[in-house]
């Protein structure tokens, strides 16, 4: 196995009642606590206590106490936004022991609600109208911020400039020529900014009974607008709009005594919809930050920020409510569709998405081009439109449906070539650099087999393995059978294969769609040549192995021995070659999603991924996902590490509809060296000493579960070729399940089943066998 190495990123939804207690991995159902198109609210406290609030409904959460409130609405047609706040303070007599509240504060419509848990987990809750004092006439003009540190609150109609103090103190705004839009609190009192610039810091007076303290300054965002979210902690805000992500923080005051903004720092990400915006919350120790939407969910801290893997919960007119809670280790996600609360992924992680100065760091000093991103599109773009942004050869990778309120729409995932515009153009989602790969594989020097190995090569004596699981004896009942399995064309994305090798001159496949050697794409599939398969390493049409693990692969999933069973191998495969590997077995996550989606739009039937353990990126992920989604079988190695991999999964085994393989030895048993758990490991098959292909037309022995994926592959392929032959009119889906239980029900249960994997050993003849028993 070819292994590229991180550390995993542990992911998990669970519900709510067990949001302390790490248990039940589910999303939780928010359904009724946001109406679409409104705007919701999430917050935390330092003590891991959370607030989730919609325009309909309202949940407090203390440890394991929780106060909820049902909202009455004046207007229940019209969405509402949500503003307010969570504190937690100490409300002890002097001189007592400790004791504490949690106090919630939400406005919504016209009201400002008051949610309280006590340490004994008594509850109670309090409306305060505010339509009157605030001369509220709409259903969206009320605008709500809090001060943590002393329970303080500002109240805005951000129709008419009307300012409410919890100390009751008032005053009134003055109007321009735009509305004010936004209320929060931060270092210096509570900011209230407008559009077209307007802002001002209110704070109360330090001598009782004067008017609020009132100061004009300059707006950071000129352009800011009503639906952009702005989250704030410490001296930093953090804006979140349609068309950018970006932060700022106010400088000590100047020459002229007045307070200075830092330079607007943008982030290059855009998680939110044209018709609704993102939730966005920040933490006030360390300024980390989480903003979701529609498009996505990312945390991060400056620049920096990673994806993170969240239920698809926001429709695209509805601005979610988001927030971290760090002394849990979680995120929580407030909907409209639903709601979830998931563990955060670990930090190293957030290296994964980068800021504009460290792109080019990132991209490997050896690659060919520098600047390769992957780029989310929220739209289906036309070639022409692709080739304008620079795209390479207009290369579109595969689509992809935006997200859950959109099923009936798809977007286009692209390779982008340069330097990342410092403003997203609208119609981007989100993008992903070039992320390198590390390959560790168990077994990087083979052992030719003696003697003198030229053409034709010797027939080899048949393998240990192949003996082991009666290959030859399975492919005797498929001749007994008088059965011809029908041809499966198999996708091998790996480190290319030995083109020239005896063994395999007549197993590959050829694009009957292509014209060899015309330096034209004739298929328009975006890439040129690729008759036989393609070099995205190189960028030709010559697969060629130099790094030897490919053709050994290649070699067990088809060979010129196939038939008699001598080194194993589906005499039905036909193999495209989709070089990512280069010489030293290291690739990177765009040449892996471009190998992926070549064998797509080939309409291969089945991969064999023979590599893994490494970042799990968002490309990566979709690529598996549009593969499942196209039918394409997908088989992979379990890894190498020797580690139970049940809570942790390693790429690709992580991704829906992987077929892993963990390695036996020639006993039976567990190889030492492979991974192996029942809720991830679906077989085992043999990967220690294996003969097979290697370049310069030698024949020798690699190790590793590298070797046992392509060997059950082989067996798969031969199984859903009789499938395909005897039910013609099977779905994919149909086709796939049937092959997958005959596979099953012909591995040994009493060897490496229940905790090393969920069927067991392998045995060829016995799946055969297997196969015809359901047959008439």
């Amino acid at each position: 196995m070819v292994r590229i190495h991180l550390t995993p990123r542990i992911l998990c939804a669970v519900a709510i009642f067990f949001s302390v207690m790490n248990v039940a991995p589910c999303a939780w159902a928010g359904g009724g606590y946001t109406s679409s198109g409104s705007r919701a609210l999430a917050d935390s406290n330092p003590a891991g206590d959370f607030l989730l609030a919609g325009d309909t409904k309202i949940l407090l959460r203390r440890g394991t106490f929780e106060k909820a409130v049902s909202i009455r609405k004046d207007a229940p047609s019209e969405p509402s936004v949500v503003t307010g706040g969570l504190l937690k303070r100490d409300v002890s007599p002097s001189g007592e022991s400790s004791l504490s509240e949690t106090e919630a504060i939400v406005c919504v419509e016209n009201k400002l609600i008051t949610l309280r848990i006590h340490d004994d987990g008594s509850a109670e809750s309090k409306e305060n109208p505010l339509k009157k004092q605030l001369l509220l006439s709409g259903p969206r003009d009320l605008r709500c911020a809090v001060d943590k540190r002393t329970g303080a609150w500002l109240a805005l109609n951000i129709h008419d400039g009307h300012v409410l103090l919890s100390s009751g103190a008032s005053l009134v705004l003055p109007q321009t020529n735009a509305a004010w839009s936004h209320a929060l609190s931060f270092t210096h009192g509570f900011l209230v900014l407008g559009e077209r610039g307007n802002a001002a810091i209110v704070s109360e007076s330090s001598e009782q009974g004067q008017p609020p303290h009132v100061q004009y300054v300059k707006s950071p965002w000129p352009d800011l607008r009503n639906r952009d979210t702005l989250a704030a902690a410490g001296p930093w805000i953090l804006r979140a709009g349609e068309d950018q992500l970006s932060l700022v923080s106010l400088l000590p005051e100047s020459a002229h005594g007045m307070p200075a903004w830092s330079p607007v720092q943008k982030i290059a990400l855009n998680p939110c919809s044209e018709n609704g915006g993102c939730g966005a919350w920040m933490t006030e120790d360390d300024q980390r930050w989480i903003v979701a939407g529609a498009w996505g969910t990312f945390v991060g801290s400056g620049t920096t920020f990673s994806r993170i893997k969240t239920p698809l919960l926001i429709s695209d007119s509805t601005t979610p409510g988001v927030a971290l809670v760090p002394a849990l280790g979680k995120y929580v996600l407030l909907g409209d569709v639903d709601s979830d609360i998931g563990l955060l992924p670990h930090e190293a992680s957030l290296e994964r998405f980068t800021d504009a100065q460290k792109r080019e760091a990132m991209a490997p000093a050896r690659g060919r081009i520098r600047g390769r991103f992957i780029v989310w599109l929220k739209k289906k773009q036309s070639p022409q439109e692709i080739s304008e942004r620079g795209t390479p050869s207009g290369e579109r990778l595969f689509s992809y449906r935006p997200h859950g309120m959109s099923s009936s729409r798809s977007a286009d995932v692209i390779v982008y070539q340069g330097r990342l515009p410092l403003r997203w153009p609208s119609d981007w989602a989100a993008v992903e650099p070039e992320i390198p790969f590390d390959a560790l594989t168990l077994s990087n020097e083979w052992t030719p087999m003696r003697g003198h190995l030229g053409t034709p090569l010797p027939a080899p004596q048949p393998s240990w393995w192949s003996r082991q699981m009666q290959f030859a004896e399975a492919l005797s009942l498929i001749r007994e059978k008088n059965m011809t399995p029908q041809t499966i064309r198999v996708g091998v994305v790996d480190s290319g294969v030995d083109l020239n090798h005896p063994a395999l001159k007549d197993v590959f496949d050829s694009n009957p769609n292509e014209i060899p050697d015309n330096g034209v794409d004739d298929d328009k599939n975006g890439l040129i040549d690729d008759v036989m398969g393609y070099d995205f390493v190189t960028e030709t049409s010559v697969p060629q192995d130099t790094f030897g693990h490919g053709t050994h692969v290649a070699g067990l999933l088809n060979n010129a021995w196939s038939q008699e069973g001598r080194l194993g191998g589906a005499y039905n495969a036909k193999l495209r070659i989709l070089r990512a590997l280069d010489g030293s077995g290291k690739s990177n996550s765009i040449d892996l999603s471009r190998a992926l989606a070549a064998a797509i739009k080939s309409n291969v039937d089945l991969v064999n991924c023979s590599w893994g353990g490494g970042p799990e990126t968002q490309v990566l992920r979709d690529a598996f996902t549009a593969a499942e989604n196209a039918g394409v079988i997908i088989f992979s190695s379990a890894g190498n590490d020797g580690i139970n991999v049940n809570d942790s999964p390693p790429v690709p085994k992580r991704f829906a509809g992987v077929i892993s393989v963990g390695a036996s030895n020639q006993a039976g048993a567990r190889a030492r060296f492979s991974n192996w758990g029942s809720q991830t490991i679906a077989l085992f098959a043999p990967g220690t000493e294996i003969t097979s292909t290697l370049p310069d037309g030698q024949l020798g022995e690699k190790s590793g579960t590298s070797m046992a994926s392509p060997i059950a592959a082989s067996v798969g392929m031969l199984t859903l070729g009789l499938i395909r032959e005897a039910h013609p009119t099977w779905s994919k889906d149909q086709q796939k399940k049937r092959m997958i239980e005959v596979l099953c029900e012909g591995s040994n249960r009493n060897q490496l089943a229940g905790t090393a994997s969920r069927c067991g050993l392998l045995n060829a003849q016995e799946a055969i066998n297997s196969y015809f028993k359901g047959v008439p």
